[in-house]
């Protein structure tokens, strides 16, 4: 790792040893498994899995588990039976504008700030964005689609950033977290990867120059509480069933709809996909809970409801009007139609692993899909 181009040693998190290459990659590897998780995928998933791939790709052998390269050896099959067909649905989401739209809002909603959580998370996101979007090219290329005017475009989002690099100083622990990742040989073993690094190299030689400014005083790691999190919700994630671990992904793919990827937008505007069904059983087996969650989401205060019916006729248990529910730590009352209504901010909010219970009763309900 000494000779990683990447590695620069002058930073202040460099030296303080803030960065963690170990975790970036657990996240981009979860992010592989999750586009891999349905066997349907959606043009969201379709981008994530060209898109991750080949960012698993620049890392360092030695941070893949054998696990990992379980997963990477089944994304190649995927997009070897499959890749062609994946990258026109992931290439229609592309929209260079709309991220240069965001980094415009980004410039005017932190212009006066330095190094506030929320900011750190919208440069990170921000950069991620532009990274996914080149490294699709890539994917595409490999599989014969290259698509010279949206290569211009992102160049062109590139040139913004760099001329914006002030704004993404505070994400330079993360930044300096993904140049350890790299491998050192890209530059002779695959340019074209090799290409998608450069952006970070000068954002840090950009970051050095702030660094002398700053005299130091305003860096800031990722706070201790998210880490926290971030390890427990890994851990968490180990110990769930199938259906658990299928409303967590699902959970995610909200999360990133809402937050709309930039350079995807577009993908908030396809065709109406068929919705998820998830169902718990009552202790007793006598009732059954079932939820519908649309593919995509659509705003925060959609309408999510959870109707209770009887297992023997499929007739909705109308007579538990006024029962309370506890889903995770969300509560609700059945309505006199048997259902509980929800938003999905507020289905959003429910802590993992998405029990349920119906007083005055409170074990558990059983969930499948």
């Amino acid at each position: 790792m000494d000779d990683n181009f990447l590695i620069n040693r002058n930073l202040q998190a460099t030296r303080d040893g803030q960065t963690d290459p170990r975790h970036i990659v657990s996240v981009w590897v979860d992010e592989l498994a999750s586009a891999l998780e349905f066997s349907e995928r959606t043009s969201h998933e379709a981008y994530t899995l060209l898109a991750t791939r080949e960012k698993l790709r620049r890392v360092r052998s030695e941070l893949l588990s054998e696990q990992d390269r379980h997963l990477i050896q089944q994304a190649d099959q995927i997009i070897a039976a499959e890749g062609t067909v994946l990258a026109d649905m992931a290439l229609a989401l592309l929209d260079p504008t709309s991220w240069q739209q965001e980094l415009a809002r980004f410039s005017d909603a932190f212009e006066d700030e330095i190094n506030s959580v929320e900011q750190i998370v919208a440069a990170s996101d921000l950069l991620d964005d532009l990274d996914d979007a080149q490294l699709l090219l890539v994917a595409a290329e490999r599989l014969g689609k290259s698509e010279p005017e949206l290569s211009s475009q992102l160049d062109d989002c590139e040139t913004e950033l760099l001329r914006h690099a002030d704004l993404f100083y505070p994400a330079t622990v993360y930044i300096q977290g993904i140049g350890q990742t790299l491998r050192t040989d890209l530059d002779e073993e695959d340019y074209a990867l090799a290409a998608t690094t450069l952006k970070f190299v000068d954002l840090l030689e950009r970051f050095e120059e702030l660094e002398s400014e700053l005299n130091f005083q305003n860096i800031m790691p990722l706070p201790p509480n998210v880490l926290k999190s971030l390890n427990h919700q890994i851990r968490l994630e180990k110990g769930l069933t199938q259906p658990q671990s299928r409303l967590v992904q699902q959970m995610r793919s909200y999360r990133n709809d809402l937050r709309t990827r930039p350079l995807a937008a577009a993908a908030l505007l396809e065709a109406s996909e068929a919705p998820r069904r998830y169902i718990w059983s009552s202790p007793d087996q006598a009732v059954v809970a079932r939820m519908m969650l649309p593919a995509k989401a659509g705003h925060r205060n959609e309408e999510i409801r959870i109707g209770f019916f009887r297992a023997s006729d499929q007739a909705p248990v109308s007579d538990w009007a006024g029962k309370s529910l506890l889903l995770g730590t969300l509560r609700a009352t059945i309505d006199s139609e048997g259902i509980a209504r929800f938003t999905l901010d507020q289905i959003l909010q429910v802590n993992e692993p998405w029990r349920l219970s119906v007083e005055p009763d409170e074990r558990e309900w059983s969930l499948s899909d």
